[in-house]
């Protein structure tokens, strides 16, 4: 009977549950006690992640000292009296800006809907003394998860601005004797000072796999430096098995990337997003990547001035394991721009594809067909084993049909916008390039492209396949692309699973979902 599967079964059953499940998790609980107490695990995770609601909290109160609880002024009433389960004890992901959120949250719904309204009123004494209790419980509720929990494999701190919130959980991390040496992904992001942090995690955990610094740097190359970089490079050295590191933001980081020799046998993958390779500080150094020849990944996602010397240590450098590669640049400045395309890379990234493109899985360029079109050739050459295409292209006619005739096996084809003003008269094309689209082709994000509803139309007759998503540029109203879509999907079986249009999203790419025949698709 499934109801007597063992624990170890229902444990990897579960594992599979997306946070779109919980209810079925939470239905699970029904069955028995077995089935209960395994969702129970999972369900208290992150229990953050599928839920803001201060119940949680109400949870972890119950956990607290009598002192505590005193000190806060937390009525018997406000907690359940006794648990069934030891539910700190099943956290795994601990996330500083959703645990803070959470007691805040749980904290306003504790007052009535009379004082809520004075907030605004309020002498500064009762002010600064909400902010003592809010602190103090954050504190506690803090101690609760990182002692009680069985052992932390992610932790997660996001500070945008100074919060005092963020100075406790250090001398938290500090004085309690946390597990985290099972701690296996780490990621401090915002505008802060990432040492203290880095010297508390130094002391407890040494085997962290995942590593993301993300700074901020919304004043572009005149941002101040927040972080020393040293010690980010004395905790990078420190680790014993490091397999991905990701650096966001951040303009300052020479005397990081050295410390990445130090973990070249076990690294895997090495993103760059929105960081600023300036020649005069970056140097060389991206040669200390030489010697990381276990590269799966190696990422440069919307880098400034990643101009050709920057590049140029790894241009001949050979990854044999290396299936994903991303190089889409972008400019601060119109002057910024002039400047890069004067010392674009495009020797260097031909070099590099001519050694490593032949098994490449992914290839993002960006807008570099733009700037280099002789790129074209390589990625024709190159490109038969590619599952993901990113390029956009200035000549269609030359560029699109030479890539849909060499690489086969895309499944993913993806055609950005270009940052600049730039139109391309698509529509007359349309129909070829639907006949010629490989069969594997599922997933077409052609926002880069303005389709007028009479050329989506003759470009979906001739395409015919199954869409997984679609997503292009619009030169009309919604209606008219909605009825196109009615049309395809009635007379071909419901092939598209769901559609964006350019037209109605914002820059974070938002969709705007087609209500009108979305019902269809399912």
């Amino acid at each position: 009977m499934v109801q007597h599967l063992p624990s170890e079964l229902l444990q990897k059953i579960f594992s599979y549950f997306s946070p779109e499940d919980i209810k079925i998790l939470h239905a699970c609980i029904l069955v028995n006690r077995q089935w209960c107490r395994n969702a129970v695990a999972l369900l208290w995770l992150n229990p953050f992640l599928t839920s803001s609601s201060p119940k949680i909290i109400s949870t972890y109160v119950s956990f607290l000292s009598d002192d505590v609880k005193k000190n806060v002024g937390i009525r018997e009433s406000e907690y359940c009296g006794h648990s069934l389960f030891d539910y700190p004890a099943f956290l795994r992901e601990f996330d500083f800006k959703c645990v803070n959120r959470a007691v805040s949250a749980w904290l306003l719904s504790r007052k009535p809907l009379k004082e809520k309204n004075m907030c605004d009123s309020s002498d500064k004494s009762d002010n600064a003394k909400s902010l003592s209790t809010s602190l103090l419980l954050f504190q506690e509720i803090c101690k609760v998860l990182l002692t009680r929990s069985r052992h932390i494999s992610s932790f997660t701190i996001d500070v945008t601005e100074f919060d005092p919130s963020a100075d406790l959980l250090y001398q938290t991390i500090n004085l309690c004797e946390i597990n985290l040496s099972r701690l296996g992904n780490l990621v401090l992001s915002g505008n802060f000072n990432k040492s203290r942090v880095l010297c508390a995690f130094d002391k407890v955990s040494r085997n962290i796999r995942s590593l993301t610094i993300a700074e901020d740097t919304r004043n572009g190359p005149s941002t101040e430096v927040v972080t020393p970089m040293q010690p980010m490079a004395d905790f990078i050295t420190a680790q014993h098995r490091l397999t991905e590191f990701t650096l966001e933001q951040c303009i300052h980081f020479t005397d990081i990337l050295p410390a990445l020799t130090t973990q070249e046998a076990t690294l895997t993958h090495v993103i760059f997003r929105n960081c600023w390779f300036r020649n005069h500080i970056i140097g060389d150094a991206l040669s200390n990547l030489r010697g990381c020849k276990n590269l799966v990944s190696l990422r440069f996602e919307q880098c400034f001035a990643l101009i050709n010397n920057v590049l140029k240590p790894l241009s001949k450098v050979r990854y044999p394991k290396l299936e994903y590669f991303e190089y889409s640049p972008q400019a601060w400045s119109y002057s910024e721009w002039d400047h890069f395309s004067r010392e674009l890379p495009k020797n260097e990234l031909s070099s590099f594809l001519s050694i490593n493109g032949s098994h490449l899985k992914e290839l993002k360029l960006g807008n570099m067909l733009h700037c280099c079109p002789e790129l074209i050739e390589d990625v024709v050459l190159y490109g038969s084993n590619l599952r993901t295409l990113e390029v956009n292209m200035n000549n269609l006619e030359r560029q699109i049909f030479p890539i849909l005739l060499a690489c086969r096996r895309l499944e993913r084809l993806t055609v950005p916008k270009v940052s600049r003003a730039f139109r391309c008269d698509v529509d007359y094309l349309l129909p070829d390039i639907g006949r010629r689209m490989p069969s594997s082709l599922s997933h077409l994000d052609l926002r880069g492209w303005p389709f007028a509803p009479s050329g989506l139309k003759s470009f979906l007759q001739e395409f015919g396949k199954q869409i997984k998503f679609l997503a292009w540029n619009d030169t009309a109203s919604i209606n008219r692309y909605s009825g196109v879509i009615k049309e395809y999907t009635g007379t071909a079986g419901g092939l598209i699973k769901k559609l964006h249009m350019q037209g109605a999203c914002d820059d974070n790419n938002d969709p705007y979902v087609f209500l009108q025949a979305i019902h269809e698709f399912d």
